[in-house]
């Protein structure tokens, strides 16, 4: 485990949160993390956690450009932080 001391995740398909909440169970670590069903761009400022993280993983594909500007926001001001940023990429051959 990565020892974080508390996992916030933003996820609205709910077939993906019943596998994110049985593997948090199946891993013994549900009681470190809260499970927010939605968009993290309303989120993250309905639940105040602007400020609050320093590790962030923007897994929307094709692009997770939208979440972008959210995700900074999230940072912690004093520290910063990690963005773990997905997308699709288009090879030229």
């Amino acid at each position: 485990h990565g020892k974080a001391k508390h996992l916030f995740a933003c996820e609205w398909n709910p077939t993906a949160i019943h596998a994110l909440r049985f593997n948090l169970e199946d891993n013994r670590v549900a009681d470190r993390a809260t499970v927010f069903r939605g968009d993290c761009r309303m989120l993250v400022a309905e639940h105040k956690l602007e400020c609050l993280v320093d590790r962030i993983s923007l897994g929307l594909i094709p692009s997770s450009e939208g979440g972008w500007e959210t995700a900074v926001r999230a940072l912690k001001r004093d520290t910063g932080g990690w963005l773990h940023v997905h997308g699709n990429v288009i090879v030229k051959e």
